[in-house]
C-alpha cells in the first residue's frame, strides 16, 4: 500500500478577495486584466480563482499600495 497525498487546492470567490484587500470591483477587473489572469467557473457560473490567482492579486495590490 503506498500513501498518496493529494493537494486540494483551495477555491476563491472575488468578492472574499476584493474584501479581504479592500478593494472595489473596478480595482479588482483591473487587477485581472493587468495579470492576465481569467477566472473559473463553477458549475453554477460563479467565478472562482485558484491559490495563485488570488495570491498574484495579493502582491499586485501590495504593490500598488505601497506606491507602485
Amino acid at each position: 500500500m503506498t500513501d498518496q497525498k493529494s493537494t486540494v487546492e483551495q477555491q476563491i470567490r472575488p468578492n472574499i478577495l476584493q474584501d479581504q484587500l479592500g478593494i472595489k470591483k473596478d480595482a479588482y477587473y483591473s487587477y485581472l486584466k493587468h495579470l492576465g489572469i481569467m477566472a473559473a467557473k463553477d458549475p453554477a457560473g460563479e467565478p472562482l480563482l485558484n491559490e495563485g490567482q488570488a495570491n498574484s492579486i495579493r502582491l499586485l495590490s501590495l504593490h500598488v499600495v505601497d506606491g507602485g
